[in-house]
């Protein structure tokens, strides 16, 4: 259905555009379709070489935000998101935290570790390739008494000493035992006949053998050796499957 023409009245309201926005001028003339309004408005300012933005996105003619110019202090924004545990005294991170509970915190448009900033801000700069770890072994925590440096070494060293390093039985796709790990290095048979009886790859066996894993188990000791001291029946009793 064609639109009926437009009237002076009706024309009158675009020249108050941007004060008033289409959408009022729709509310004026209900008989008037929205698209219709808006589509001759963007005519009249084209015949006009002027079209209004319907939505700038900018501020108004002097207005001045209340951030202008105003750089808040690093420390200030990581102090405003964590909260103090009174069981422990770990200052517990509540902004973003990554898949490890590690926070994270955008500084110069860079994703940033708090704790790593909270250092800074305390002790100065920290060494390239040197690591920041937690003595509360607390991944949220940004308590800078709580913290210390360390090589990638002293890392997992630290880990090891607190037991939360994941090796072993403990890990929950670990298909032998020790004591069948200690069978399996005290065998003297061909690789393939043992890692059929245990229901593991020659690698896995080969592995086991020659330190690479269960390392922890330090099992050092030759068989021959070992065999002077204790009997193939004993080792048995001793290490049961």
């Amino acid at each position: 259905m064609r639109e009926p023409n437009w009237t002076e009245p009706e024309l009158s309201l675009f020249s108050q555009v941007p004060k008033i926005k289409y959408k009022e001028i729709a509310l004026l003339l209900p008989h008037r379709t929205f698209v219709a309004i808006r589509n001759k408005g963007r005519k009249i300012h084209k015949d006009r070489n002027w079209r209004p933005k319907l939505s700038s996105g900018c501020f108004s003619k002097g207005f001045t935000p209340w951030n202008k110019d105003r750089i808040i202090p690093i420390e200030d924004r990581i102090k405003n998101k964590f909260k103090v545990d009174p069981n422990n005294n770990c200052w517990i991170w509540q902004g973003f935290k990554d898949k490890d509970g590690y926070g994270s915190i955008i500084i110069n448009q860079k994703m940033n570790k708090p704790h790593r900033v909270m250092w800074e801000i305390h002790n100065g700069p920290i060494p390239e390739g040197i690591n920041v770890l937690h003595k509360c072994d607390n991944p949220p925590c940004v308590n800078p008494d709580h913290l210390f440096l360390g090589s990638q070494k002293d890392n997992i060293q630290d880990c090891i000493k607190k037991d939360r390093f994941v090796r072993g039985e403990k890990n929950g796709r670990a298909k032998l035992t020790k004591n069948k790990v200690i069978k399996i290095y005290y065998d003297n048979r061909k690789y393939a006949e043992i890692a059929k009886d245990f229901s593991v790859s020659k690698a896995s066996v080969g592995s086991i053998k020659k330190g690479r894993n269960w390392a922890h188990l330090n099992l050092t000791l030759p068989l021959v050796l070992y065999e002077k001291w204790v009997d193939l029946d004993t080792l048995k009793k001793l290490f049961p499957i």
